[in-house]
């Protein structure tokens, strides 16, 4: 933004995700068809989508702990210690034994976050030398120095879904005078609980010095110059108080700063720290339930057709506890290789192909091999939070469906008779849902898909006015964070193949 430009008012959380025109008119459109509060709808589901989940789920493997009671413990201690370790030096003093919530935690029904980013251990920039050794920032620490304790909650439903909630905005923080200012999906990441490392940062007010506290940012539209030392005056979302590593100056001598620069030390959203662990998995409800739609167990045949990043397909191998076959596909070669690391200390049973999952019926794999068959497929991402703003374009709303079907197509190929298909997204555009669902029914004769109940019903029932009908649309699963404030947008549906 140019100097002497107007200073524009401060986005906040709960506003409406900004979409281009074009997307937001076929969104409403597409959402009119559902009734007279359609619209309506739409416009709750686009402003929840700005905030983040209010509960933060892990996934754990059952057959490593004798009892949920000892899995609860487990995951306190873990959190536990990746909050002290979050503190910068000196923040707690000598008498802070005493740790305890600011509020009381409520049970609750659902999740959060998928491929979150999470506060990691990690080097902060060189510059960081010059930090003092004790802040002095005890005053400002989360709940006035206090660590929170947080206690994990055993879903209702899924046996191997803990939860912990996420709480905010949290009116009593606000911002301080100097500023940090950080790029869109950053400023998103540190909404979950993530510091702010070195590469997202764009602006630092002038006169900051090592150990200062701050306020973060979010640059909303991606205006913000790189090295601007003045108050940024464009569109700009807080989204918490921390504390810098090294000066301004320092950093921006930098080439390539790496490393944590900002420890948050008051977020908008108190969330539990969590370094991560072999034992628990960050996962969002919806991919958990959309796992155990599979319903997989020991022995089975199973294909994930679009597996990375990989949570899924962890989930899928530790519920069929290394028996069986259990096949991994991915396009990107980057992304298999990541696939395959990740796998290879826990899961090395697991067979990862780089391969689009179009060309996976073959030789090796004929039609009918898999008892099961889970296709997350590649979507426009329209549900994931928290998020203000998408790039996403109309001509994406309606070319990305085109290679759902194509994928359901040869998923429901690769299936056996009598074989179970789970279809999910992380979208709210019907098209590449419902109607996806619809136009799969429709070719009955060709795919053999006949929709099931859902094993979980967790979510909300699908929207009408998109080719299903009432029982059609109570069968599939559609996560809307405007009902549920725990979830993410997301979509699932079940299917059997038709017995020859």
């Amino acid at each position: 933004m140019a100097d002497g430009e107007p200073t524009l008012p401060a986005c906040r959380v709960g506003d409406p995700v900004t979409l281009h025109g074009d997307t937001l008119k076929m969104l409403q459109d597409l959402w009119s068809l559902a009734g007279d509060d359609g619209i309506t709808r739409l416009d709750a589901t686009l402003c929840a989508l700005t905030a983040p989940p209010s509960i933060m789920s892990c996934r754990f493997d059952v057959q490593q702990f004798e009892g949920i009671d000892e899995a609860v413990t487990a995951l306190q201690s873990e959190v536990e210690a990746s909050e002290i370790a979050a503190i910068p030096n000196g923040a707690l003093g000598a008498n802070d034994a005493s740790l305890r919530s600011e509020t009381p935690h409520e049970d609750a029904d659902s999740d959060l976050p998928a491929a979150t980013d999470r506060l990691r251990s990690g080097p902060t920039p060189a510059c960081a030398a010059e930090a003092p050794e004790s802040t002095g920032a005890s005053e400002r620490l989360d709940t006035k120095g206090e660590v929170p304790v947080w206690q994990p909650i055993r879903h209702h439903a899924l046996p191997d879904v803990l939860t912990m909630p996420c709480i905010g905005p949290r009116p009593t923080v606000t911002p301080t005078q100097k500023e940090v200012v950080v790029g869109l999906l950053c400023g998103m990441s540190v909404l979950r609980g993530a510091p702010v490392f070195a590469p997202g940062v764009l602006a630092v007010s002038a006169g900051v010095a090592a150990g200062d506290e701050v306020s973060v940012w979010a640059d909303v539209d991606g205006k913000c110059r790189r090295g601007t030392s003045t108050i940024f005056g464009g569109r700009k979302l807080f989204v918490g108080n921390g504390m810098v590593s090294c000066s301004r100056a320092a950093f921006f001598r930098e080439d390539s700063p790496s490393g944590i620069y900002v420890t948050i030390t008051e977020p908008l959203y108190s969330t539990p720290r969590f370094g991560g662990s072999v034992r628990f998995v960050l996962q969002n409800l919806p991919s958990c339930c959309a796992g155990h739609e599979l319903e997989v167990e020991p022995g089975l045949a199973v294909l994930d057709m679009c597996a990375a990043p990989g949570g899924k397909t962890m989930h899928l191998a530790t519920l069929m506890s290394g028996i069986g076959t259990l096949v991994a596909v991915e396009r990107s070669g980057r992304r298999a290789a990541a696939l395959h690391n990740l796998l290879a200390e826990t899961h090395p049973w697991v067979k990862v192909h780089k391969m689009d999952a179009t060309a996976v019926i073959g030789p090796e794999y004929p039609p009918g091999f898999f008892d099961r068959v889970l296709l997350d497929a590649p979507c426009t991402g329209l549900g994931q939070r928290p998020r203000l703003r998408q790039g996403v374009r109309a001509a994406d709303l309606t070319s990305t469906p085109r290679l759902q079907r194509k994928l359901l197509a040869v998923g429901a190929e690769a299936l056996k008779p009598g074989g179970v298909l789970v279809y999910s997204t992380c979208t709210i555009n019907p098209l590449e849902n419902e109607r996806v669902v619809a136009w799969a029914l429709g070719q009955s004769d060709k795919l053999g898909l006949q929709l099931l109940a859902p094993k979980y019903k967790l979510g909300q029932p699908g929207l009408s006015g998109q080719g299903l009908d009432p029982d059609q649309c109570n069968a599939v699963q559609r996560f809307d964070p405007a009902n549920d404030s725990a979830v993410i947008g997301f979509f699932v549906a079940r299917f059997r193949k038709r017995a020859e």
